[in-house]
C-alpha cells in the first residue's frame, strides 16, 4: 500500500507540473491573441481615419460646388475660411479615429501581457506544489524507514551524515560510505 501512496504523489507531482506548463502555453497563446486584435484594431483605427479624410473631401467638394451653384467664387476669403474649417474638423475627427484605435490597440497588448505574466507565474506556482509534493512524500517515507532500520542523526556529526548505532563501534571506530556520509554495516561489501 505504501507504493501506491508514493506513486501516487509522483502523478500528483507530474501532474502538478504538466498543469503549470499548460497555464504558461495559455497564456503565451492569450497573448498572441491579443497581439493579433491589436494589430487589426490599429489598421482599422487607419481605415477609419482614411473615411473620416475622404467625406472631409466630399464635404468641402460639395461646399465649392454650391458656392458656384449661387453664383459665388470659391477664392474669396470668407469661401476659403469654409474649406478651412471644414478640412480642419476632418482631420480632427480622422485623429480621433487614430487615437482611439491606438488606445485600443494598446489596451489589447497590455492585457495580453498580462494574461502571459499569469501564466508563467501559474506554472511556477504548480512547479513549487509539484516540489512540496514530492518532498512531503519524501518525508512521508524516510520518517518509518529510519525508525524501522534504527538510522538516526547523530548531533556529533557532520551536517547531512546519518548514522546507525546498530553498526557504530565506538571500540572498533566507525565503518563509513564515503559516498554517503552514512555509518554502514561493516559486513556490507557494496559502495563501501
Amino acid at each position: 500500500m505504501a507504493a501506491l501512496k508514493y506513486l501516487g504523489a509522483g502523478f500528483s507531482a507530474g501532474g502538478q507540473w504538466f498543469a503549470g506548463d499548460a497555464a504558461a502555453d495559455i497564456g503565451k497563446s492569450t497573448n498572441a491573441q491579443f497581439q493579433a486584435r491589436a494589430a487589426t484594431r490599429r489598421a482599422v483605427a487607419q481605415r477609419e481615419a482614411e473615411e473620416e479624410r475622404k467625406n472631409g473631401a466630399l464635404i468641402a467638394g460639395r461646399a465649392v460646388a454650391v458656392m458656384a451653384a449661387n453664383g459665388g467664387t470659391t477664392d474669396d476669403v470668407g469661401a476659403l475660411a469654409q474649406l478651412g474649417m471644414i478640412q480642419s474638423e476632418q482631420e480632427y475627427r480622422a485623429a480621433i479615429r487614430l487615437w482611439t484605435g491606438e488606445d485600443e490597440a494598446a489596451g489589447m497588448e497590455e492585457a495580453g501581457a498580462i494574461a502571459e505574466a499569469e501564466g508563467k507565474a501559474k506554472r511556477t506556482a504548480y512547479r513549487f506544489g509539484a516540489a512540496s509534493t514530492l518532498l512531503s512524500s519524501a518525508a512521508d517515507w524516510y520518517e518509518p524507514a529510519a525508525k524501522a532500520t534504527g538510522w538516526k542523526a547523530d548531533p556529533k556529526a557532520k551536517k547531512g551524515t546519518i548514522n546507525n548505532p546498530k553498526y557504530w563501534h565506538t571500540s572498533k571506530g566507525t565503518t563509513s560510505n564515503p559516498k554517503y556520509g552514512w555509518a554502514a554495516d561493516p559486513k556490507y561489501k557494496g559502495a563501501t
